[in-house]
């Protein structure tokens, strides 16, 4: 949306989220002028944040 704004892949990049060995890690592409793609977003979080606590849970039970 901006001449210098980063991709997905490049703020991962940057961010070196690539090396996070056992980090569960999402980066979406979202407009910052109109908020388009922040949905999709929020629904990935969202899934990413079930996923951690269903790990967990798991984890829990065989303890």
């Amino acid at each position: 949306d901006q001449v210098a704004a980063r991709t997905a892949q490049g703020v991962a990049l940057s961010l070196g989220l690539g090396e996070a060995g056992g980090v569960v890690w999402a980066v979406a592409p979202v407009c910052a002028l109109t908020g388009e793609g922040l949905d999709t977003a929020m629904a990935s979080l969202r899934t990413l944040i079930d996923k951690v606590r269903q790990d967990a849970r798991r984890r829990d039970r065989w303890r």
